[in-house]
């Protein structure tokens, strides 16, 4: 699974780069490219996760504003439990 999801890694920066192909890329050169998606905040590790995302997170939101959105949306989302 997880050298799948390496290859898979490699093979979409490679197109990313410009390569031609995943084997034209030297081990230096997937490690950089995979460091300044890190840097940039868009490279998300996770198994359920294959494809780039922001994890750029503003850290300025307080909770009560976190809170005050959710009660905004509340009753809106559609997958709401079902009570028995």
């Amino acid at each position: 699974m997880i050298k799948t999801s390496l290859t898979v890694a490699v093979a979409a920066l490679a197109l990313l780069a410009g390569s031609a192909s995943a084997a034209s890329l030297t081990r230096a050169q997937v490690v950089e490219q995979l460091q300044q998606a890190r840097a940039a905040g868009q490279l998300y590790t996770g198994e359920n996760q294959p494809y780039p995302i922001s994890t750029n997170v503003p850290s300025n939101v307080s909770r009560s504003a976190v809170l005050a959105q959710l009660e905004q949306y509340k009753g809106q989302h559609p997958h709401q439990p079902v009570e028995h």
